[in-house]
């Protein structure tokens, strides 16, 4: 099975590590006990499984491990018709800065608050 035709993210994982088989697993029942609604979930997971097949996304599936540089982070952006659909952001972070990606809530309450401008 190639990950281009694979309709669930089990079928991918199968071709895993178990390590990290486990964090997939374990990131879905997150989202889902966020509330996140299922079909949803069952699409994200299949792209994380894809991209851990390539070794990318390390971040989003390893948050608490530091992001290589120029490694891809999936967010959930809002759209006009009240849904919620994947995006895919490339970064340039410096190796060693962690990243953690929330898609529980929207992308503007995920941003640090910049200080004001004192003039």
């Amino acid at each position: 099975m190639t990950s281009e035709n694979a309709s669930d993210w089990r079928d991918l994982a199968a071709e895993l590590p178990a390590d990290r088989a486990a964090t997939l697993a374990r990131r879905e029942a997150k989202l889902l006990q966020g509330g996140m609604p299922a079909d949803q979930v069952a699409a994200l997971m299949l792209d994380f499984a894809r991209a851990a097949l390539h070794d990318r996304t390390f971040g989003v599936l390893y948050p608490d491990v530091p992001v290589p540089a120029g490694a891809e982070a999936f967010e959930w952006e809002p759209h006009a018709d009240g849904s919620w659909r994947r995006g895919l952001h490339w970064g340039s972070w410096g190796a060693g800065e962690p990243i953690t990606v929330d898609v529980r809530r929207p992308p503007a309450q995920r941003r640090q608050r910049q200080p004001p401008d004192r003039h």
